[in-house]
């Protein structure tokens, strides 16, 4: 077994990943590949008009690149995880290689925040799982999802909306979204609205305090 992936023999083991969330009652909007330099302002902005507050998982590299995509992130009050420095090739990695991937990201974020530890989130899911046991065993995660928006394969807002007609989320629901879909904002602009009619409330993830 070389890593977890969200399929497949492995729902044993996304079970016990979100045993944390799994009985909250709020959903946990969280999103990766971030920070970009048109879509987290996009993003940021149809969350401030709602009022929901999520969990952004950053490339280190990225986060360099474009420091003030994590300033925005922090200064409206979300949660700032880590999705390692470049994302390329982290599931063939070997487990030392998935921790300095970490720990490089882990350099750049600690600027914007001064935290010195937070949640992880591997790329597509996939670890070592020598990776994945330090992890459980620092209480950094490894942070996956239970309902996935698949916008990265999809630039058509109305076909998201649409798949989250037939899945809404439910309380406990970690939800994947990505910063660089263009359809995720203005999806997100129609479903906020009618899941907060709905009775959902949100929140970022448990048991890391938002930096302020």
């Amino acid at each position: 077994m070389t890593g977890y992936t969200g399929t497949g023999l492995n729902r044993l083991a996304r079970q016990w990943l979100m045993r944390d969330t799994r009985r909250r009652p709020e959903v946990f909007l969280t999103f990766d590949d971030g920070p970009h330099p048109v879509g987290t302002p996009a993003i940021l902005d149809v969350l401030r008009r709602h009022g929901v507050p999520a969990t952004f998982f950053l490339i280190g590299g990225a986060a360099e690149r474009f420091p003030a995509g994590v300033d925005a992130i922090l200064a409206d009050g979300h949660l700032v995880g880590n999705h390692s420095w470049d994302h390329r090739g982290f599931g063939r990695l070997g487990a030392l290689g998935q921790w300095r991937q970490m720990h490089a990201a882990d350099r750049v974020l600690a600027r914007h925040d001064g935290r010195r530890r937070r949640p992880f989130r591997a790329p597509q899911g996939r670890f070592r799982p020598a990776f994945g046991l330090w992890l459980q065993l620092v209480r950094r995660g490894p942070v996956h999802w239970s309902l996935d928006s698949e916008d990265g394969e999809s630039t058509d807002a109305a076909a998201l909306v649409e798949r989250f007609r037939q899945r809404p989320p439910v309380p406990g629901d970690v939800v994947l979204f990505h910063d660089d879909s263009p359809a995720t904002p203005l999806a997100l602009e129609e479903l906020l609205p009618a899941w907060q009619a709905a009775g959902l409330s949100f929140a970022t993830l448990p048991g890391w305090e938002v930096a302020r």
